[in-house]
């Protein structure tokens, strides 16, 4: 079978990796995780923080590879919890 050509600037969610993310993270403005956070609808009663909501950690992942959030959404759960404790870690963490 011959493998698949990848699309210029094409990432494949897949491919994540926690290095590569908190490289990205690192690379973030104020700005730049507005914007993230823009592309969601939190419901929240107040008593999570957003950065605890998966939904979130979606959100800012996908911003940083610039790729739907559904396929970070996709991703296996175990992938997609690991990734997203990062993401968490890397914004309260002092």
């Amino acid at each position: 079978m011959e493998k698949e050509a990848k699309k210029e600037g094409f990432f494949d969610a897949k491919e994540i990796t926690s290095e590569l993310l908190l490289a990205r993270l690192q690379e973030m403005s104020g700005r730049d995780l507005m914007n993230a956070t823009r592309v969601i609808s939190l419901q929240t009663d107040g008593l999570m923080l957003k950065q605890m909501m998966i939904e979130w950690q979606a959100a800012v992942i996908a911003y940083v590879f610039e790729i739907p959030v559904d396929d970070v959404l996709d991703l296996p759960s175990k992938k997609l919890y690991k990734l997203g404790f990062d993401v968490q870690t890397f914004f309260l963490s002092p």
